[in-house]
C-alpha cells in the first residue's frame, strides 16, 4: 500500500505523514503529518529518503475504478453538505460552496 510520504521541500521544511494535496484528504480523510523545521531533522528526513531509493520499486499508476470515483464523490459530497448546513458564519458557508463546485467541476477536454 502506497500512502505514507515524506518530502523535503527545501533546507527550511519537510513534512512526513498521510496527507495528500487532494480533495478526498484534505475534506474527506482524516490525515496526519509532521512538519520539520530544524535544519538538523530536515537532513535526517533527507539522509533517511536518500537511503530508502535503492530498495524502492517504481509505483504502477493507474486511474481508479468507476466504482471508487462515484462512492467517494458521493461521500465527498455529504461531507461538504454537512460542512455547509453546520456553518454559522454564512461566510464560511459560501465558502464550502465554491470548494465543492471547484471539486466536481468536469476537466477541460482540451
Amino acid at each position: 500500500m502506497n500512502h505514507a510520504k515524506a518530502v523535503v521541500f527545501d533546507q527550511s521544511v519537510a513534512l512526513c505523514g498521510s496527507p495528500n494535496l487532494d480533495s478526498r484528504s484534505l475534506l474527506l480523510n482524516y490525515e496526519s503529518a509532521v512538519v520539520f523545521y530544524g535544519a538538523e531533522e530536515i537532513e535526517w528526513l533527507a539522509r533517511w529518503i536518500q537511503a530508502l531509493i535503492p530498495g524502492s520499486l517504481a509505483f504502477d499508476n493507474r486511474a481508479p475504478s468507476l466504482w471508487r470515483d462515484v462512492s467517494e464523490g458521493l461521500l465527498l459530497d455529504r461531507r461538504l453538505s454537512v460542512m455547509r448546513s453546520r456553518c454559522a458564519v454564512p461566510a464560511a458557508a459560501a465558502a464550502a460552496r465554491r470548494v465543492g463546485k471547484r471539486l466536481h467541476r468536469k476537466p477541460d477536454p482540451s
